[in-house]
């Protein structure tokens, strides 16, 4: 099975360890929340500004979640070129670790204390990292997708991209940082197991290998008429390039 769903409860969020380390700063400004354009291409410079969120009390949040470099960018870029309406602010750009950008919104990293933008993404996508799942308010729909990767793999790309912008990693090894991560992603999951939130869990391997599945996954998943080809072309297998050497026999 490539992806499965899962729903899950109502619970107040507490803090977790927040381990996201390719993450930069605050920025002083909040700049308002833009739309990237459906059918545009898939490198974040056709851009509009956003208008005030629709009106429909029942229309959904859809969240691309996981940890970092678990894949959610790729996810991002997949909903965005098969006509789903993406909220991003731009902030970020594209680099040597994500040349096709990274489909963020800077106000997502203040999840915990400022969630008034929220509603402005009914009916759009929003990246936001797993480690900030519990501080999502109850009142409003989503549904989630959650991206998974072998966490050597994760760390692995961690690792590279840090060392590419000359940044230390922290205090913690590798093996406890990967402790640290499977003890998060086996508190998030359960929280998710107990919600009522609809979750499909997308592999990132099989995105890469069989992203024509994936794309129909989605579509069906989101009730959209995407655009299965548009989404499975926004995959680019040459990019997959930290790979674990052995079998991940963890489940989480």
């Amino acid at each position: 099975m490539i992806a499965k769903q899962r729903t899950f409860s109502e619970e107040n969020g507490r803090r977790h360890e927040n381990h996201d380390l390719h993450r930069t700063g605050a920025a002083p400004i909040e700049p308002e929340p833009v739309i990237v354009k459906e059918n545009a291409t898939v490198t974040q410079t056709d851009i509009v500004q956003a208008e005030a969120s629709t009106d429909d009390d029942d229309a959904f949040i859809t969240v691309v979640s996981g940890l970092p470099r678990s894949g959610t960018s790729l996810m991002m870029q997949m909903l965005h070129a098969g006509g789903h309406p993406c909220l991003t602010d731009a902030i970020r750009e594209a680099d040597a670790d994500n040349p096709r950008g990274y489909f963020e919104f800077e106000r997502v990293k203040r999840l915990r204390t400022n969630r008034s933008w929220l509603p402005k993404a009914k009916g759009r996508a929003v990246k936001i990292i797993a480690q900030l799942l519990p501080f999502l308010p109850t009142e409003l729909n989503y549904r989630i997708v959650f991206m998974e990767r072998a966490l050597d793999e994760v760390i692995a790309s961690q690792n590279k991209m840090l060392e590419r912008q000359d940044r230390s990693g922290g205090a913690l090894s590798d093996e406890r940082l990967r402790e640290v991560f499977a003890r998060q992603l086996r508190q998030i999951k359960n929280r998710l197991a107990t919600q009522k939130i609809p979750t499909l869990y997308v592999a990132y391997q099989d995105t890469l290998k069989r992203p024509m599945d994936v794309a129909s996954q989605l579509k069906a998943f989101l009730s959209e008429s995407l655009n299965e080809q548009a989404m499975a072309r926004a995959v680019d297998r040459d990019l997959y390039r930290q790979r674990r050497t052995q079998p991940d026999a963890e489940k989480f």
